[in-house]
Order: structure tokens, then C-alpha cells, then sequence
């Protein structure tokens, strides 16, 4: 229903259609749906300009994604299972470019990029060296990690159930390393700078450029040692 309102320009049905599927999604535990959900709400937020609304809805999404990531695991179709899942983030990198943080913006968007290429190289590592029976005995230890965090965000818990999910999170972390080399385990993205990626391009002599493209148009991100961050942003059709 809310694709059929979509194609025939009715956001208000769109919207509606769109609140139920979420409630519906959180009834049934769907996080994939529940994302997906929370990309159109933050769609139909942005196309009405209300960018700190939009931004919200779409951080809930990433939210959403970050779990789904943690819980991929390392079977064949694991490493191209997270580019499908990146709508969240070029939303957020659209609404701040739109609403001038640009440098936000970039981030936003290395979050897909750069994650996917680093997700790509350590699957590839390791099923270079452990076998489908191994890496399926990480999955599951993953799976419980990422179950332990989950409930660790409950509120309700007791001093008690939280220290002992404390307890369970670092035995399943530790065991995932040993398993994966800890190294190679997936982790939350860091806080990268401006300082260290300029850095990173003096000593190897290379620009950056990082495209966002939409219907509509995009625009190139340029990356330069010598420049102050984002002097310009070349708008590309």
C-alpha cells in the first residue's frame, strides 16, 4: 500500500501505510522491516524539508542496520548482504549536506563505503583460513554476542542481571576472537578525523573523492592534504 500511495504522489497515505508496517515490524521483532520503515518515514521527512526530523528517523535506522551488520556473520553471502542495507545512511549524508554539515555529511556516508570495503576484505581473510564448520560455530557465537548486547539496553534489568550480561558479553567477545583472530572481528565504526585522513593521503600522495548520487543529481566530496576541509563540493549530474 505505501509503495502504491509512493507511485501515485499521496505522501499522507504513503506515511500512514508506512507507521502501520513499523508497528507491525515491532510486533513481530522485524528489524530488517522496521529499518526499512524508518528509511521511509526519513524519506518522506526530507522531502518536506524537515531535516532534524528526517535525521532522527534515519539514526534509528542506522541503529537498526548496525544490529543487522553485527548478526551477518561469515557465510558465503555475509560480505554482500550490507550493501543492500545503506539507505539509512545516504539519507542522513543527504539531510546534513542539505542542511549544511557537510562534514557530517561525508561521514555518513564513509559509514557504507568504507564499512562495506573493510567487511568485504575480512570475510575474505577469513575464509582463507578457517572452515565452513568453523565459521559457522562464529556465527552463532556472534549471534549470542549481539543478543547479549540487545538485552544489555534494557532498562528494567537489576544490578544483578546487568552484571552478569556484562559478564556474558565479555566471555562471547573474548571466544569470538579467539575464533576470528581479534583483529578480524567486526566492530562499531570509530570516530574518524579530518587530521588523520589528510595525514593518510600526504604520506601515500592521494586525493579523495567520494561521490553521493540520487535521482536528482549528487555531488563529489573532495579530500586534499593541503586544502581546508571542503573548501567546495563539486555538484556532479
Amino acid at each position: 500500500q505505501a509503495e502504491i500511495a509512493r507511485l501515485e504522489g499521496d505522501p499522507d497515505t504513503e506515511r500512514q501505510a508506512t507507521e502501520n508496517a513499523y508497528r507491525e515490524a515491532i510486533d513481530l521483532g522485524e528489524t530488517g522491516h522496521e529499518a526499512t520503515a524508518l528509511e521511509t518515514l526519513g524519506r518522506l521527512a526530507e522531502d518536506a524539508e524537515a531535516w532534524e526530523e528526517a535525521a532522527a528517523l534515519y539514526e534509528q535506522a542506522i541503529e537498526l542496520r548496525e544490529r543487522q551488520r553485527e548478526r551477518l556473520g561469515l557465510q558465503d553471502w555475509s560480505a554482500s548482504m550490507f550493501g543492500a542495507m545503506q539507505d539509512g545512511y545516504r539519507g542522513m549524508a543527504r539531510v546534513r549536506l542539505a542542511d549544511g554539515r557537510v562534514e557530517e555529511a561525508f561521514w555518513a556516508l564513509d559509514r557504507t563505503r568504507g564499512r562495506y570495503l573493510q567487511d568485504l576484505r575480512r570475510h575474505l581473510a577469513i575464509r582463507d583460513r578457517m572452515t565452513p564448520e568453523k565459521r559457522a560455530v562464529a556465527d552463532s557465537v556472534q549471534m549470542a554476542l549481539s543478543d547479549a548486547r540487545k538485552a544489555l539496553m534494557d532498562e528494567g534489568l537489576s544490578g544483578g542481571q546487568r552484571a552478569a550480561l556484562i559478564t556474558r558479553v565479555s566471555e562471547l567477545r573474548e571466544r569470538l576472537d579467539t575464533l576470528v583472530g581479534a583483529s578480524s572481528a567486526a566492530h562499531a565504526p570509530g570516530s574518524p578525523t579530518l587530521a588523520t585522513l589528510q595525514r593518510q593521503l600526504k604520506t601515500r600522495r592521494q586525493v579523495l573523492v567520494s561521490y553521493l548520487l540520487s535521482a536528482s543529481g549528487g555531488v563529489a566530496f573532495i579530500v586534499r592534504p593541503d586544502l581546508e576541509y571542503f573548501k567546495h563540493i563539486v555538484p556532479c549530474g
